[in-house]
């Protein structure tokens, strides 16, 4: 599918200004973009790159729209880059080696453990830096590898994951997820796109929706109480289980 209707086009850009937005609150703004694709008709593999491919210009729309949080935060996203850039290779890397039917069998999972992750308590004890950041940096590298390999969810995973091991408040948590995002769907994307699963108008129409919304949201998010937020993608994220279920089970019956 090489071409959009206008319906279906509208509906793409629509669906990258919610996923632009979500990704800038708290993550989880590709469980409504890659199913968007996949109802206009893309198999399921490729929404999936596509939606990769077009999401990181949204992602550095969010991270300019936290730039001074961002700034505040440098060393420790500076840390994070070669973990987060190896692990997303990898990634994508086995997307282009996966069956299009296993990977179809795994979506309901894949996005079922990213809103789980959401779900795990806030860590109460005290930051300790050495421990603390090695078991961040291999985290990253692991989160990264599924951000490669299935971008729904990414966002959602690596929140929780410096919940459990990062200093500050979710939204520092925001803006080095934004900033790391902006990595891991850059780097995919080289791959995917060479391995010929991204689809271009798509994935142009998603990214253009994602950077408005990405950015707009941003320089507003940040006034809001970040918990309602993380409840909120949580309860999409059930939702958008119970469906790739049932289009699973439907499809093999």
């Amino acid at each position: 599918m090489a071409d959009l209707t206008l319906a279906a086009g509208l509906a793409v850009f629509a669906a990258g200004l919610v996923s632009g937005a979500l990704n800038a609150m708290a993550g989880g703004g590709s469980l409504v973009s890659f199913p968007t694709l996949v109802a206009t008709g893309l198999p399921e593999l490729n929404a999936n790159a596509t939606n990769t491919a077009a999401q990181w210009p949204g992602s550095l729309a969010s991270a300019a729209g936290y730039r001074d949080r961002l700034a505040q935060n440098q060393p420790l996203v500076k840390g994070l880059l070669l973990p987060t850039f190896l692990g997303a290779l990898a990634g994508a890397q086995l997307l282009l080696v996966t069956p299009s039917a296993v990977f179809r069998g795994l979506i309901p999972l894949l996005i079922l453990v990213a809103t789980l992750s959401l779900l795990i308590p806030k860590r109460t004890e005290p930051v300790t830096p050495h421990t603390d950041r090695r078991i961040g940096v291999f985290l990253q590298f692991c989160i990264s590898v599924y951000g490669g390999y299935f971008g729904a969810g990414m966002g959602i995973m690596m929140l929780a994951s410096y919940r459990q091991w990062m200093a500050g408040e979710m939204h520092d948590h925001n803006a080095v997820k934004n900033a790391l995002a902006v990595l891991i769907n850059a780097a995919a994307t080289v791959l995917l796109w060479f391995g010929g699963a991204v689809v271009v108008v798509p994935m142009f129409t998603l990214m253009a929706g994602s950077m408005v919304g990405g950015y707009l949201c941003a320089r507003w998010i940040q006034r809001i109480e970040a918990d309602r937020l993380r409840w909120t993608i949580v309860g999409f994220g059930f939702l958008m289980t119970a469906w790739f279920t049932y289009r699973l089970f439907e499809g093999a019956s």
